[in-house]
């Protein structure tokens, strides 16, 4: 049977990708999408709900080794379902709510169709070009896509949904700036909307500005005091931030190698808590104070590379009584035995962190 959903263009990776590249990809594309739950277009938010759980299914079935094997078998094989684009009903059709209605099921292929005949119907308007733009976004074809959020936006200078769009075609295109400027003109045009503010954050942050990001949601909280979108975001913000802190950190691993490091995460997580009220970061949250709390348990690591290093430590004490012996002062190897055990001891017994950089990356880090 042919899959519902190619997985792999969904999250836009390769289908060699590793699990470090789906998890990054499902996070950003989750990101972009999150934002969109909270439109005033009821067909927006349905279709912004289809991409949250297509791409938690997509995240949950790669990154599962059996589950993947059998997908890529099916995907490879079978291909994937092709949509009835038919139109739905009998009679006179609605091409403007049939469109919605596709969009909000993820039916591109339908929504496109229709999206053409509303333009030919209703003629030339905001509400025709912004459903081709989504229809065509879906499908992949982002520069039909680009040309036509820019004819809503030319018709409609003041309709803060149709910058969205534009900015929302722009952001998938990797045109960064002129999506952070579409985005904070949708942020001029309506101030009581949290989903733009959200949309300037999320290229802020994407693009190497992540104190500005979190300046920005820290100064809105009390606004918009309340509102669940923009406490779960300036709460992966905060996690975002946190999770940057640790030096070692690479390809979305990291590992604690001093306390400074722990003492400065932890507030940032509390912070978080505090704010965050999305299930899936909950879990995020919990692995982190686990990982953290891990770091400064004690365990036995010798200070030393290699085995050889690591043995004449270890038995360092009884060579010192073994040398004495030999030259007949066993009485002070046996006292000088005794400190240099203790010293083994604690330059041994250490917080786990202190252990970390005697250690390799993959063998001590946390994944995000």
């Amino acid at each position: 049977m042919a899959v519902k959903v190619d997985y792999y263009a969904l999250l836009d990776i390769p289908r060699d990708a590793d699990e470090d590249q789906i998890t990054a990809a499902y996070k950003g594309k989750s990101r972009e999408w999150r934002k969109v739950t909270n439109s005033p277009d009821l067909s927006r938010r349905q279709e912004a709900e289809t991409w949250m759980a297509r791409l938690k299914e997509a995240h949950q079935i790669l990154k599962d080794s059996a589950q993947r094997q059998a997908y890529d078998r099916e995907l490879t094989t079978q291909g994937v379902q092709q949509e009835d684009s038919s139109p739905r009903g009998d009679g006179a059709i609605d091409w403007v709510e049939e469109a919605r209605g596709a969009l909000s099921r993820g039916d591109y292929h339908s929504a496109a169709y229709a999206a053409r005949e509303a333009t030919h119907t209703i003629g030339n308007s905001a509400d025709s070009w912004m459903l081709r733009a989504r229809a065509s976004s879906g499908l992949g074809q982002d520069r039909d896509a680009l040309y036509e959020a820019r004819q809503a936006t030319q018709i409609a200078a003041n309709d803060p949904e149709a910058y969205f769009q534009l900015g929302m075609v722009q952001e998938k295109l990797r045109d960064f700036g002129d999506a952070l400027t579409s985005y904070q003109t949708c942020m001029r045009l309506d101030q009581s909307a949290p989903q733009y503010l959200v949309a300037v954050a999320n290229i802020m942050s994407n693009n190497g500005q992540l104190a500005h990001a979190l300046s920005l949601m820290k100064s809105s909280l009390e606004k918009f005091a309340g509102n669940q979108l923009v406490g779960d975001y300036y709460a992966l913000l905060l996690v975002q931030q946190a999770e940057a802190i640790p030096s070692v950190n690479s390809r979305g691993r990291y590992m604690i190698t001093n306390e400074a490091e722990i003492q400065t995460m932890r507030p940032l997580i509390a912070e978080a808590r505090h704010y965050n009220s999305d299930q899936e970061t909950t879990k995020h949250l919990d692995g982190i104070d686990v990982f953290l709390n891990r770091a400064e348990e004690r365990t036995f690591s010798v200070p030393a590379d290699g085995l050889l290093g690591q043995a004449a430590i270890l038995f360092s004490p009884l060579i010192i009584l073994i040398v004495a012996g030999m030259i007949g002062i066993l009485w002070l190897g046996f006292l000088v035995a005794i400190a240099a055990g203790f010293v083994v001891y604690k330059v041994s017994w250490v917080p786990r962190y202190k252990s970390n950089d005697r250690d390799t990356l993959a063998k001590a880090a946390i994944s995000y």
